[in-house]
């Protein structure tokens, strides 16, 4: 199970301000903040974590090279998150990457929004539940209990 990742950005004060505003629906908020002052053995100037329930699981730090796109998905239980997320992302300025919406090709409950930050990452999340009421169909029907002679 994957802890924590970091992702290259090329400013990270803009790129926090919206990745905190595009994910606060979610439940994410800057949880942590650190330089290279503070701790001298960082390997970069400065890194910024944001998470959800005081647990940072998205790092944001200084890009060492020209930055090429990486995707990252963040997993939410609820649709109404994935929607939540979406507007305040747009909100937010990051760029339109694909609105709420199924993606059946990866299977039939596959429900995201994605959109894109200044730097050409792709951020998603992704819900894989089934909608409240195809769940309900789908429960196994209960028989009547058979009568005793």
């Amino acid at each position: 199970m994957i802890d924590h990742l970091s992702l290259p950005v090329s400013d990270v004060e803009a790129t926090t301000r919206v990745y905190a505003a595009a994910l606060k629906p979610i439940g994410y908020a800057v949880v942590m903040a650190f330089t290279r002052e503070q701790i001298p053995q960082l390997p970069f100037s400065q890194t910024t974590g944001l998470g959800a329930r005081g647990k940072p699981d998205l790092w944001l730090r200084p890009a060492r090279h020209a930055v090429d796109g990486t995707h990252v998905a963040i997993r939410v239980e609820h649709r109404k998150d994935v929607d939540a997320f979406y507007e305040a992302a747009i909100a937010a300025g990051l760029k339109d990457d694909g609105g709420p919406g199924l993606r059946e090709h990866y299977h039939p409950h596959y429900y995201a929004a994605f959109v894109r930050d200044a730097d050409g990452h792709s951020l998603e999340v992704v819900c894989h539940a089934a909608p409240p009421q195809a769940a309900k169909k789908s429960a196994p029907k209960k028989s009547a209990p058979k009568k005793r002679r």
